[in-house]
Parts: C-alpha cells; structure tokens; sequence
C-alpha cells in the first residue's frame, strides 16, 4: 500500500486560512446546542483521520470522510465538504491513494479552524 503520511507540521493551509470557520448557520439560535456539540467532537474526528492515515485505512477514511461530509453540509460547514468527497473518492481507489495526503490536510486545516470557534 502507498504511504499515507500526513504532513508533518502546520500545512500552507494552516498558515495561509487561520482565521476561525465558523458555521453558515451559527446565527440559528435553534441549531446553538447542535453546532457546540459537533465542534466540540471536531478534535477528536481529527485524531480518528490520523490514526487511520498511519494504518493505511483506506476503509476507515472513506468511512469518516463520508460521516464529516454528511455532518458538515448539515451543520452549515459546505468548505468541508470538497475535501471530504476527495478523501471518500480517493480511498476508493488505492491507485489514487497516493494523492489522498493533501485531500486531508485540507480537511484537517479546515476542521482545526472550526475547532477554534466559540459561541459569540
């Protein structure tokens, strides 16, 4: 299987897009809870895409990119939702899976940037 490594350290993305991603819909006084509770598992997703990039798990990171872009486009997080559908496709081909590192760094960038949002 091809090496599936992350890259090391803060990505271009990091650096380039600090600032927070905040929710489409976090103005939504009815979403409030909702949208805590999936920031809040947000590192911890995070953490799950990095063990199964060490173990080469093309299964699991199709599977949690397909469960990230499903609750990304609910919670109102659409920038998510590429990099996702790259994660789940290029899972789906070990061809291609030598491609799958940046697809996500550009998930995990954008997740860690979610991550730092606090409810205003």
């Amino acid at each position: 299987m091809q090496d599936l490594q992350l890259h090391p350290g803060p990505s271009r993305l990091d650096v380039a897009d600090a600032a927070p991603l905040r929710s489409e819909l976090s103005r939504d006084p009815d979403l409030a809870e909702l949208l805590d509770l999936f920031v809040h598992d947000l590192p911890d997703r995070i953490a799950d895409f990095q063990a199964a990039a060490r173990q080469e798990d093309l299964a699991h990171l199709a599977r949690l990119a397909r469960q990230v872009r499903a609750a990304a486009r609910g919670y109102g997080f659409p920038a998510m939702t590429e990099p996702a559908a790259r994660i789940e496709s290029l899972a789906r081909d070990p061809a291609l899976s030598t491609h799958i590192g940046e697809a996500i760094d550009e998930l995990l960038s954008l997740m860690r940037r979610a991550s730092r949002v606090t409810r205003e």
